[in-house]
């Protein structure tokens, strides 16, 4: 699967060559992903519009930055010269993290290669942040109905204290922010679960502390995260205060990026294609009513089966959707159930059918014969531990 990457050359904005900030970064990240081919083609991104940013901005700021009116204090707040492309920039990063997001529906993980601009909050930017791309972009899901529980996950060394100031009597966005204790912005906001560091923290105990709130984290429902991937925690940032090296910002970010690990409960392990497929299949399933059974392969849905009185019912239905109306070969393809299988039929059903793997919230008194029949009949199980009825 090719990564969705949204960039903009206008990501790249007139502040002087004497600026301390690294705007020629945007230009040259582009062209590695190109030079290496980890890039075919980026996505696009449009300016983001008024009425998406007022959900994150105050009206006045946002003409104040689009007509050049702001005052001279909260211009040097910001940190960046406001002409025409700091403005320009301002609202296509925005609309890049946007744009990002719904990409990530589609695909899974998409990135935007400018944008965590976390430090702007409703009435203002600051620390060479003008919109709050991912509290903007956060709203357009929530408004949408595209996400129900976001969680954003602030990894850069300076605190998101905008994003905690815009959702903080938000309970549909969790704010988590691991930071540096002694750096930028000296007057703290207060995250839903902020992580002070002590500095020159190294590798080791930074992915420790990171591992351990991370799996704290993954015990809730969370349909929809946003990651701020600051690498400012690295040893050579004069102002970080900490001394991450190259492989543990890798390490961090392969931590964060990557599925967290799936309670497999059969001997018979998946590939990296069949988890991108169970997963699809599980936030499919999501949204059927119940009883729900989704055959997926390739990460396309094949067969669904809806609204059924039985687990059973619902399977076969599903399977026959898939073969006799949509023509569709089942033959190792994976199935998500929306509750557990309180009996071994569904499996067999599955089996016959051409499925070789399910994902399923487990709980029911027969799980263990569940598990064994998976194994006599190399099927590859995984016990999600949620349940998603929906009536």
């Amino acid at each position: 699967m090719n990564l969705a990457v949204v960039n903009h050359k206008d990501y790249f904005a007139k502040i002087g060559d004497d600026h301390k900030f690294p705007i020629n970064k945007f230009g040259d990240l582009a062209d590695y992903l190109i030079k290496e081919k980890i890039v075919k083609k980026f996505h696009k991104p449009y300016p983001c519009s008024l009425e998406t940013l007022k959900k994150a901005h105050s009206e006045e700021y946002i003409n104040n930055i689009k007509n050049k009116t702001l005052d001279e204090i909260s211009v040097k707040k910001i940190g960046f010269p406001l002409v025409d492309s700091v403005v320009k920039r301002s609202f296509i990063a925005t609309g890049g993290t946007v744009l990002a997001s719904k990409l990530a529906i589609n695909y899974g993980v998409a990135c935007n290669t400018a944008g965590g601009s976390h430090h702007a909050n409703y009435h203002g930017g600051a620390g060479y942040c003008v919109f709050n791309d991912v509290a903007v972009a956060s709203h357009y899901l929530l408004d949408r109905g595209l996400a129900g529980k976001i969680l954003i996950v602030d990894l850069d060394v300076h605190q998101g204290n905008g994003n905690s100031d815009i959702f903080k009597d938000n309970r549909n966005v969790f704010t988590f922010s691991m930071h540096s204790k002694s750096n930028y912005p000296a007057k703290k906001s207060i995250s839903d679960c902020d992580v002070e560091l002590e500095n020159d923290l190294e590798d080791k105990e930074y992915l420790k502390i990171l591992k351990f709130y991370l799996n704290q984290l993954n015990q809730e429902n969370f349909d929809f995260v946003f990651y701020i991937a600051g690498v400012d925690i690295h040893f050579n940032d004069r102002l970080g205060k900490l001394k991450v090296s190259d492989e543990g910002i890798q390490e961090r970010d392969e931590i964060n990026i990557s599925q967290h690990e799936l309670p497999i409960v059969t001997k018979k392990t998946l590939t990296k294609n069949l988890i991108d497929d169970i997963i699809f299949a599980s936030k499919v399933a999501k949204y059927v009513k119940s009883n729900a059974i989704v055959f997926a392969k390739n990460k396309t849905s094949v067969g669904i089966g809806a609204g059924q009185m039985s687990r059973i019912d619902a399977a076969k239905l599903a399977s026959k959707k898939a073969i006799e109306i949509g023509n569709y070969d089942l033959k190792n393809s994976v199935v998500a159930s929306d509750a557990f299988l309180p009996f071994p039929d569904t499996l067999e059903h599955i089996h016959k059918a051409g499925a070789i793997a399910i994902i399923q919230p487990g709980g029911s008194k027969k799980d263990s014969e569940i598990i064994e029949l998976a194994n006599k009949l190399n099927i590859s199980m995984i016990f999600s531990s949620v349940r998603n009825f929906n009536h």
